[in-house]
């Protein structure tokens, strides 16, 4: 491996790294890859407590918490709202995908 290889394969793993070193970096680096850039760099994200026991041990399980955003992206196929967000941690780093209301 050249060092340009090895000085690029570096940058992109601490890209990657600092995108998902917090939960709302990472929640804006998922709506962004939603395709929603405008709206991952201007919402206002909230910590977000939900009402079902299922969530809660769902939440409890996977070591997550849930997150609103406002405003929030609206999806192309079915123009639906992606208010609620699961924001997971996996060791240091954060990963977030859309939760849904139901």
């Amino acid at each position: 491996m050249t060092k340009r290889k090895a000085i690029a394969i570096g940058l992109v793993v601490l890209t990657f790294m600092l995108l998902h070193s917090t939960p709302a970096l990472a929640l804006r680096t998922s709506i962004l890859f939603y395709g929603h850039p405008i709206v991952a760099l201007t919402t206002e994200i909230q910590e977000y407590e939900p009402y079902s026991q299922d969530d809660k041990e769902l939440l409890e399980k996977e070591n997550a918490k849930f997150y609103r955003v406002t405003p929030a992206p609206v999806e192309k196929a079915t123009q639906g709202h992606l208010y609620t967000w699961k924001v997971r941690k996996n060791i240091f780093i954060y990963f977030a995908d859309y939760h849904g209301e139901g």
